[in-house]
């Protein structure tokens, strides 16, 4: 019946507690305590028998809590409260001298060669002394900071390091090493404010500077210090620690150097990080490659191009270490963003020399790097590599099976290539309308430049072809088409139609809509636009190639500066047989030239409802016949199942209401006002 008070692990317990040193003596107070239960369980059980069993119950659970609350072994079975099995307990006195014995022992232990295995038990040793508000001898205090610095977990590893550092303090016992040990700590914690109060109290104790604590100090500076305090404190120790440099017994590293030009070029100092690479360079040393990743990658995160030529080239020269792949593009495009070709050639380098397969993409940003540093000799050698790859910038992409794959990106990615090297030649569209004589001279040498290397080059792979030698690689037609458009941009219409009727004869390139729409572009430029010659260029252009978007586009354009809108509907009719729709903006501008006239609404609504059509992506050949295409956008309307179809079916809010302004000012204009 009294089986029930008898726990199962009580046997399994006494099991354990018999490995220990005094397992022996818990097994006989355990084995007489269940033998008394037992005896008591037999026979009549009379109320005597029943409280002895109480009682008996109550002192072993006291003994179960006393042995699961010990944190040591100290706490032996002899100061159990049973008092009855002849042998005499521990006196206080003795069990705390055990304790302390069992700290000391962890913490000398930290003296072997296996520091980092005995560190985290060296640790906890130094916390139960604190709890138990042990006192400890200078030496394992100093160990026992050491082994804190080495198994660096949480905060309380940290509170318990300086709880041990104020001893030191207190007993005038901090010596350096203890204050190297603590700056260590705050390196590891990145604690600035820490170890600004360590400097301090160094000071104050009358030490001086060693090579170990300067260095750490200006490393939590710059690893973790704010712009105020890299300002105020981490440029005069930088100072002062180039100065130390210079004395034989002080020990350099280039580590804090690297530190420092992490943090100015995280800041934005490139020029300061230059400064320190410098000086680090003049007292023949030489970071590792290792030491350079944190450097490069504060360069890639802010984008400073200064700081990247440089260690790309200490990459390539002194390590013989290539880059990521993520690292190269990261480079390509910071060169592309900001226009510096060296850097956007030494990154694209680089990739090459990593093995990588450059794509599409990484030719797209190196070229317009080069672009827009105007450097057309290297854009014509690359655009002439990615001939011979198979690469290519066109308006038309077809797949492997010869379908046309060609999507609005490939187009608008053409364009803006062929816009930025038409810059690169005249001058961006800025400076255009401010040029002087002189910007129209240098664009003109620019330009015979380029046409003459081009000429050069065709002429010279011509005769080694003929010569018996491989085929030469085509003349970029990109280069040809912004070639047109800048001579157009120069005012040199001539200068265009020479050189598009030289494609095919000198460099064995056929026109294709691109280069229609290259000399269209060049007429639309001049200063006095010839409307006629846009239309015979038009016609030509219809019988041997099919007018895109940007061919409309451009003959929206010139028939609205040059007023040509009587023959606007046959214009917009014969675009929409062709199954071509030009864009959102060439529309929104044709409507405000029509309106402006204040005679050619009817004109107007049948521009604003193309738009409206494109806005709702309606299917170009559904817009027949014109005259009713007010009518079937407004079907499309009503037929579109999406519940949020309002802001699709109307004009932009910024053109409706300069139409509306417009046509009210028309109204309200007095008669014979012009």
């Amino acid at each position: 019946m009294l089986s029930r008070y008898v726990p199962r692990t009580y046997a399994g317990l006494g099991r354990t507690w018999a490995k220990s040193a005094y397992g022996n003596t818990l097994q006989r107070v355990v084995g007489a305590h269940l033998s008394s239960l037992n005896s008591a369980s037999t026979g009549t059980q009379s109320s005597e028998v029943q409280s002895n069993v109480t009682e008996r119950k109550a002192q072993y659970n006291t003994v179960k809590q006393s042995y699961s609350s010990s944190v040591l072994d100290v706490n032996s079975p002899l100061n159990s409260p049973f008092g009855v099995v002849g042998v005499s307990p521990l006196s206080s006195d003795k069990v705390e001298e055990l304790k302390m014995n069992n700290i000391i022992k962890s913490i000398d232990q930290f003296d072997t060669k296996e520091k980092i295995y005995f560190a985290p038990k060296a640790a906890d040793a130094l916390a139960k002394a604190r709890l138990g508000n042990f006192k400890l001898d200078t030496q394992r205090l100093l160990k026992g900071i050491y082994a804190c610095g080495l198994c660096a977990r949480d905060m309380k590893t940290f509170e318990l390091a300086f709880w041990a550092f104020d001893i030191l303090k207190r007993e005038n016992a901090a010596n350096v090493e203890a204050f190297e040990a603590m700056m260590n700590i705050c390196s590891k914690y990145g604690r600035v404010d820490s170890s600004v109060d360590l400097m301090r109290d160094f000071f104050a104790r009358g030490y001086v500077y060693t090579s170990y604590l300067l260095s750490t100090y200006i490393i939590i500076l710059a690893n973790n210090g704010t712009p105020l305090q890299v300002r105020d404190l981490l440029h005069p120790l930088y100072t002062t620690y180039k100065d130390l440099s210079k004395q034989k017994h002080f020990k350099m590293s280039s580590r804090v150097f690297m530190a420092v030009a992490e943090c100015f070029c995280r800041l934005g100092n490139g020029e300061g990080s230059l400064t320190v690479l410098r000086d680090l360079t003049d007292i023949e040393q030489q970071p590792s490659a290792s030491l350079c990743e944190g450097l490069l990658d504060a360069a890639l995160s802010v984008g400073n191009t200064t700081v990247l030529r440089v260690l790309l080239s200490w990459y390539k020269v002194n390590f013989n270490v290539a880059l990521m792949s993520g690292q190269s593009q990261r480079v390509l495009h910071i060169a592309a963003s900001q226009g510096d070709g060296q850097l956007a050639l030494m990154g694209f380098q680089m990739l090459r020399d990593a093995s990588f397969e450059a794509t599409t993409s990484d030719y797209a940003c190196l070229l317009r790097a080069l672009l827009l540093s105007k450097d057309l000799a290297s854009v014509t050698e690359v655009l002439q590599e990615m001939g011979r790859q198979g690469l290519s910038f066109t308006h038309e992409v077809y797949d492997e099976w010869g379908r046309n794959s060609t999507t609005e990106v490939h187009t608008r990615q053409f364009i803006q290539f062929r816009s930025l090297l038409v810059d690169s030649i005249a001058g961006t569209r800025e400076e255009r309308w401010h040029r002087s004589e002189s910007d129209l001279e240098q664009g003109r040498a620019m330009l015979d430049g380029l046409y003459y290397a081009l000429v050069e080059n065709a002429r010279a792979a011509s005769t080694e072809h003929a010569a018996g030698g491989s085929a030469p690689p085509p003349v970029p037609r990109i280069i040809l088409d912004a070639l047109v458009e800048a001579a157009g941009a120069l005012n040199l219409p001539e200068r265009a139609f020479a050189v598009f009727q030289e494609y095919e004869p000198l460099f064995k390139v056929v026109p294709d809509v691109s280069s229609y729409n290259a000399l269209l572009a060049a007429c639309a430029a001049q200063r006095q636009i010839n409307i006629s010659v846009i239309f015979s260029i038009f016609q030509e252009m219809e019988g041997k190639v099919a007018p895109n978007r940007e061919s409309f586009d451009i003959l929206l354009y010139a028939m609205g500066v040059c007023k040509s809108f009587e023959i606007y509907e046959q214009v917009l009719e014969h675009m929409i047989s062709m199954n071509v729709l030009a864009s959102r903006t060439a529309l929104s501008n044709a409507a405000v030239n029509l309106a402006r006239t204040g005679e050619h609404w009817k004109q107007v609504q049948l521009v604003t409802s193309l738009l409206v059509a494109q806005r709702a992506s309606l299917p170009v050949a559904s817009l027949t016949p014109l005259s009713e295409v007010a009518q079937i956008v407004e079907n499309a309307r009503l037929a579109d199942p999406r519940k949020s179809k309002a802001g699709l079916f109307r004009i932009p809010v910024n053109l409706d209401r300069r139409l509306t302004e417009m046509k009210t000012e028309q109204e309200t204009r007095p008669k014979g006002y012009y």
